[in-house]
């Protein structure tokens, strides 16, 4: 759920993985908080991963996206 949702302030994957940072800042941890924390920064760098192996193919104006 968190990985889908969006408000008014950015996306929820944000929020959640902003407030753990404040929470550590302040010498904090809640232990299942940063559990989810760390599963959306690992989604997030396999899916950043994931575009960068994609190389873009360009035919008539059109740039299409194919996995190699």
């Amino acid at each position: 759920m968190v990985r889908q949702g969006h408000g008014r302030s950015g996306a929820n994957r944000d929020y959640v993985v902003e407030t753990v940072q404040a929470s550590e800042a302040l010498g904090y941890r809640e232990t299942d908080l940063h559990l989810i924390a760390e599963r959306l920064r690992s989604d997030a760098a396999h899916r950043k991963a994931e575009v960068g192996d994609q190389q873009p193919e360009i035919r008539n104006r059109e740039i299409r996206i194919s996995n190699p």
